[in-house]
């Protein structure tokens, strides 16, 4: 079993840089022109379209933090 304690979960806290918190802004706010179309929310938000479109699938650690 993976035990992790309160003092090390915090280690890991999800510190968003600019370009994360617009993307996680553009892909979950409902009123944003690309709600849900990580692709284009990707883009919007800065990331170039190879990182934009494998997003999802490289799962990088700070997404992975937030959606946690």
């Amino acid at each position: 079993m993976n035990d992790i304690t309160v003092a090390e979960k915090k280690k890991y806290t999800y510190r968003p840089n600019k370009k994360n918190k617009l993307f996680m802004e553009y892909w979950l706010e409902s009123t944003s022109e690309t709600f849900a179309n990580v692709y284009k929310s990707g883009l919007r938000a800065g990331f170039s379209p190879s990182y934009s479109k494998n997003l999802l699938n490289i799962a990088p650690k700070w997404l992975v933090t937030y959606i946690d």
